[in-house]
């Protein structure tokens, strides 16, 4: 009996250390999930678009990115149609210091002409090239939201109407 008993203990401690020696194995078959970087990679983003505005903007980069936020404001028919989202445009500057502007992604309601008017006011403010160099383009990201938000996302360009006391029973969010 007390041989019966030993064998069995030893048939079950096998067993368990089985049982994990194959689960191991099956986890170093999976593939490992991959770390989210997109946090990493707006941040270097923004890095590089400061480094470039830098080079280019007479007041500096922080300097461009804070005109463009004073001088933009929420377009009223947004705020009535609780639209909040995230505009993204080409910037282009040539030798000369003018700019042309296209929209890579819209979310309407007369928020690409607010920031467009607000871009345009630094028109003049460039360093100027050589004659006959390319012009010089960067991505521009203005988020719009109805609501102060605790995390501002880097190389964005935040506009809010929290002090406007909007209240939307629903809020259209565009990517």
């Amino acid at each position: 009996m007390k041989k019966l008993l030993i064998v069995m203990i030893l048939l079950s401690l096998g067993r368990v250390w089985w049982e994990a020696d194959v689960k191991s194995r099956a986890e170093a078959l999976l593939p490992k999930p991959k770390k989210d970087n997109f946090y990493e990679k707006q941040k270097k983003a923004y890095q590089q678009l400061l480094k470039r505005l830098d080079k280019h903007y007479t007041a500096g980069g922080k300097a461009f990115l804070k005109t463009i936020a004073d001088h933009t404001r929420y377009p009223t028919r947004a705020v009535k149609n609780c639209i909040t989202g995230t505009i993204k445009a080409r910037v282009e500057v040539n030798y000369q210091g003018k700019i042309k502007f296209w929209i890579l992604q819209d979310i309407g309601y007369g928020t690409v002409a607010a920031v467009r008017e607000a871009v345009l006011k630094t028109e003049g403010q460039w360093k100027e090239l050589p004659f006959g160099h390319s012009p010089r383009s960067f991505e521009l990201q203005v988020t719009f939201n109805l609501y102060e938000h605790p995390k501002v996302r880097e190389g964005h360009v935040f506009i809010s109407s929290s002090t406007l006391n909007t209240q939307c029973p629903h809020t259209v969010n565009h990517p």
